[in-house]
């Protein structure tokens, strides 16, 4: 989960209890050089995808594939699943991660409201807008 787009964007939406409780029951193995294994980084990690509000997967899970992914949520802006676009590393630099972040971040958005869905709203609580939920 920690190495994935997918995961990681899902676990942004997390308290830091219940990330710390999943670190411990699954680790964080390391699948290529540019994992990442400590619990202090991935914190940081989820704290700049609260910010953007996309999550990338930076070749963590595969060398040569990278993620970009973003959050659906359910009817009480719980997270209920996520998206992505992915690609090779060559197609998908660095220049073009935050025009694809924001339109997969948009998509994730449509998705919601079509489900139904509400996006959660920023509380300055828990590391922004963090939910709880159930693990």
């Amino acid at each position: 989960m920690v190495a994935s787009g997918l995961g990681k964007a899902l676990l942004s939406t997390y308290t830091e209890e219940d990330v710390f409780a999943i670190i411990h029951r699954e680790g964080m193995p390391r699948l290529t050089s540019r994992s990442i294994v400590r619990a202090g980084d991935l914190c940081k990690s989820l704290h700049d995808i609260r910010q953007r509000g996309y999550s990338v997967d930076y070749e963590e899970a595969q060398i040569g594939l990278r993620c970009v992914s973003a959050v659906i949520y359910d009817n009480c802006s719980e997270p209920l699943a996520a998206i992505s676009v992915s690609g090779t590393a060559s197609r998908v630099p660095d220049d073009r991660l935050p025009i694809l972040g924001k339109l997969v971040q948009d998509v994730a958005i449509e998705i919601t409201l079509a489900l139904g869905g509400t996006i959660p709203v920023a509380t300055g609580k828990n590391d922004e807008s963090a939910r709880n939920p159930r693990i």
